[in-house]
């Protein structure tokens, strides 16, 4: 057991050992790597993806200026939601399981955006998206 420092001087052995077994990258690592940098990357591309696309997707779907902005603000609401029960997703899952399950959420949202022809789709698609980065905020900053 480390002890901490006293009056006497400091503690006498380090307080990280070192335990790396020398077994390297491993393929379970690399898929929890792969997990939580695809969840990260997702978080950040959501937030700002509604601006470059709007004429694109108004001029595609037929939209109007009214539908689209509630496809922009609807990732708020979702965030929302997703922001009520954060908290016990996590603990009843672990965080393991809950970021598989946002990447899930993720890919079912991008897929609802890229694919939609009607609005409710792309409701439905960014809803998914900001209730996963409201849950992947908070289980990033609990791990």
């Amino acid at each position: 057991m480390v002890e901490e420092s006293t009056d006497e001087g400091p503690a006498t052995e380090p307080l990280l050992v070192n335990s790396y077994n020398g077994d390297g990258l491993t393929w379970s690592l690399a898929l929890g790597i792969t997990v939580a940098g695809g969840a990260s990357f997702t978080c950040g591309y959501s937030g700002g993806y509604s601006s470059p696309a709007q004429s694109g997707i108004i001029d595609e779907l037929g939209l109007t200026v009214a539908e689209y902005s509630v496809f922009g603000s609807i990732l708020t609401i979702g965030g929302m939601t997703g922001a009520i029960v954060r908290g016990k997703i996590s603990d009843f899952l672990g965080h393991k399981i809950t970021f598989w399950i946002l990447n899930i959420l993720y890919i079912m949202g991008w897929l609802a955006i890229v694919f939609s022809k009607e609005a409710w789709l792309l409701y439905l698609g960014g809803l998914s998206l900001g209730f996963g980065i409201a849950v992947f905020n908070y289980v990033q900053s609990m791990s």
